[in-house]
């Protein structure tokens, strides 16, 4: 009895790539080479292919990010228009001249510069010292001048005045130094968190909050506004019993045994209590570490993965994006935003 031969796993490759060449009339090996245009992916898909989708399936079981990418490519031409202009949007956003506030005490020249020998260990103290600049244009001059006709001539000097009379070792490095503050900005807006609240809030989650908070409220200054201003306590009260997730007081202690909207619950069954932020926070942590999932642990892989995720022309990452506040905006809910926060802590413990 003649005994079978059997194909091997390359070989079986070669065979279904044959099979692939003979549905595309070759175009399969130059789809290989050089890749599939957008515009190509989409007329394909639209006609409704069969050799597009053997082929589809066959870059899936080799490289599955590249049929992610032709995938992506197809559906480009559908939603190109908005996402490019919501980007644009976002970009007009952080353009914008206006009054911030945060619930985080004013960072000292000691923390500064303490945050910047850092700066590079990991991404989460990269992005400290860029929050920490963040909190501190709440507590700096940086508004506009006028002149009499009502025209703007400039602006108050702001962080770049504070560096230079604090900073000096900073204030050389300015451009550097606002390239991470910037990054901290974009973040903000990749894991939609708004003022009061810092970016701080996804590395330590809720100590950062509440000590913030703490130390704001315990010095009597309320909540920082940009141009050395600061809320009323009656306007911080108000604020608090609204649903900004960042301006919630986290020194006094309710009734009912919640500390004004964080819950206590015991954690590793001693008598230590963990803390749990707000659904926001949760989620934004839950998209941070999305964010650096996969990247070289250096700032410029940081900068770049960030700038990558705002950035108008890259629709791919966009996708990925939504995809991941699709997940957590389903999974991360108030019932079960104290699991979650459990999991996303010890992924750093």
């Amino acid at each position: 009895m003649k005994p079978r031969m059997r194909i091997s796993a390359k070989r079986k490759r070669v065979l279904a790539f044959g099979r692939i060449c003979e549905l595309t009339g070759g175009r399969a090996v130059r789809w290989r080479r050089y890749g599939m245009s957008a515009a190509e992916a989409f007329r394909l898909c639209k006609a409704d292919d069969p050799g597009y989708y053997a082929y589809l399936e066959y870059v899936r079981s080799i490289n599955p990010r590249e049929a992610e990418r032709v995938k992506a490519a197809a559906r480009r031409p559908l939603y190109y228009e908005a996402e490019n202009a919501r980007r644009h949007a976002l970009a007009e956003e952080r353009r914008k001249v206006r009054a911030r506030r945060t619930t985080s005490a004013c960072p000292t020249v000691a923390e500064i510069m303490a945050a910047w020998e850092r700066v590079g260990e990991s991404h989460e103290a990269t992005l400290r010292f860029g929050s920490l600049l963040e909190d501190l244009e709440c507590y700096v001059d940086n508004s506009l001048k006028f002149n009499e006709d009502g025209d703007i001539v400039g602006r108050n000097q702001g962080i770049k005045g504070w560096l230079h009379d604090n900073a000096p070792i900073l204030y050389d490095r300015y451009t550097t130094v606002m390239r991470y503050k910037a990054m901290s900005k974009k973040l903000r807006q990749i894991v939609e968190l708004k003022d009061p609240v810092s970016a701080s809030a996804v590395l330590v989650g809720a100590e950062a909050v509440c000590d913030g908070a703490a130390g704001a409220n315990a010095g009597g200054a309320g909540t920082a506004v940009a141009g050395k201003r600061d809320y009323a306590a009656d306007e911080i009260a108000e604020m608090n019993e609204g649903d900004d997730v960042g301006a919630r007081n986290a020194g006094s202690e309710s009734g009912d045994g919640r500390i004004d909207g964080r819950e206590r619950m015991s954690h590793g069954g001693n008598s230590a209590r963990m803390v749990v932020p707000d659904v926001a926070i949760v989620k934004a942590r839950a998209i941070w570490r999305e964010v650096i999932g996969g990247i070289a642990d250096n700032p410029t892989a940081l900068v770049r993965r960030i700038d990558e995720l705002v950035d108008p022309e890259r629709v791919e990452d966009a996708t990925m994006l939504a995809e991941w506040k699709a997940k957590y905006n389903n999974e991360i809910t108030l019932r079960t935003k104290s699991k979650w926060w459990r999991r996303l802590m010890e992924k750093v413990g």
